[in-house]
């Protein structure tokens, strides 16, 4: 999917609370963070949100939203400030990349994208 890794130096290892079970540890480890981090940047070069992303990708939304805040903390993805409804109705951010998160992106070789989905 993904031909180029994003961050080869430093991949973000996967996160669980300290007083998670230990299975949950186990699969918070298993998880490519690198890669859905890719992804979300991929997907960001058009401001979406994270149920948007997920739709698109195929990808759980339960795996898409953790990768925000790093995301955010890196400087790489910001909020946009605008809201769109989401699945149930509630309101959600929409997000998009920074400076630095368009430049990293636009050094990126991804594999084709699907279209974008249609705001709801």
């Amino acid at each position: 999917m993904i031909q180029q890794k994003l961050f080869e130096k430093s991949p973000d290892p996967g996160r669980a609370r300290r007083a998670d079970p230990p299975t949950a540890k186990a699969a918070a480890k298993s998880v490519n963070s690198t890669e859905l981090e890719t992804i979300v940047l991929d997907m960001l070069r058009v401001p979406a949100t994270t149920h948007e992303i997920a739709d698109s990708t195929g990808i759980a939304l339960v795996s898409i939203s953790p990768r925000m805040a790093p995301l955010v903390k890196k400087g790489l993805v910001q909020d946009s400030g605008l809201r769109r409804e989401g699945p149930s109705g509630r309101k959600s951010i929409v997000w998009s990349l920074t400076v630095a998160g368009v430049s990293k992106a636009s050094t990126m070789v991804t594999a084709p994208r699907p279209a974008a989905p249609v705001p709801h």
